[in-house]
């Protein structure tokens, strides 16, 4: 599992008070329910950061609030999980983004969140856009980044030829998972560089670039060309017009 957190890249956020949302869950999961003093800003829009909104909230003598991306209806989280989450309190507030963690003396006094008028780009890959002009900031002692997470290989591929994408998964076969290392596979979050889909029918599979669109009848699709679908072993047209071959996978003995 992707068991690190991940932080926005803004200024002041190693300051005192800031905390992923990973490890801030690992701390309550290991029994260390120490209180939180003051409001609470939670960034992100997950079930993940909906857990540590809520369990935030059970934790900390002050108030907390959620800010996403996302609007309402593009919010990754659950639906149910979000009622939830502002019925017990949580105030969600959606189309911001971070742009700087206040800080005086070292600690936490509040976050200045930027407008996102768009998360998406037209394919719908990952591409926020911001009103830089239009601010609010938000004050606190507490700030919990849920924005993602990341894998903490540490040393154990040490000595073997398992090779990293780019976003820290394992590089891998897109069928069969097999990396580098004849004898290493992987799996879930550790593999998170190729989805695999079967067709409604079940009769095509299609492998997509995490986080791409899913072609309706199968196929590959890349990120230069994104597909519409086709069957196994066959193509695929992007938008261009252009076809690639679908991928099939191959296990080393």
């Amino acid at each position: 599992g992707a068991q690190g957190g991940r932080l926005a890249g803004v200024p002041g956020e190693d300051s005192e008070g800031v905390l992923t949302g990973v490890d801030f869950l690992r701390r309550v999961n290991l029994g260390n329910t120490e209180k939180l003093h003051g409001d609470v800003v939670v960034v992100g829009g997950g079930n993940v950061a909906v857990d540590v909104a809520r369990t935030a909230l059970r934790l900390t003598d002050g108030k907390v609030t959620m800010l996403c991306l996302e609007q309402r209806d593009e919010m990754p989280a659950a639906r149910d999980e979000v009622l939830d989450a502002e019925a017990e309190g949580v105030c969600v507030l959606n189309g911001w983004g971070p742009q700087e963690v206040l800080q005086e003396n070292g600690k936490v006094t509040g976050v200045v969140f930027k407008k996102c008028t768009s998360v998406y780009d037209e394919e719908h890959r990952f591409a926020p856009e911001y009103d830089e002009a239009e601010t609010i900031a938000v004050s606190c002692e507490n700030v919990l980044m849920s924005i993602g997470q990341s894998i903490e290989w540490k040393d154990l591929l040490k000595g073997t030829k398992v090779s990293l994408n780019r976003n820290g998964t394992a590089a891998a076969d897109p069928v069969t998972y097999q990396t580098g290392e004849p004898d290493i596979f992987v799996g879930g979050d550790a593999d998170a560089d190729y989805d695999v889909y079967l067709t409604k029918d079940m009769s095509k599979f299609c492998v997509v670039p995490a986080g791409a669109q899913i072609p309706e009848n199968g196929g590959t699709v890349t990120p230069e060309n994104p597909g519409t679908g086709g069957t196994t072993g066959g193509t695929t047209g992007g938008n261009t017009g252009s076809t690639t071959t679908t991928k099939t996978g191959t296990v080393k003995l």
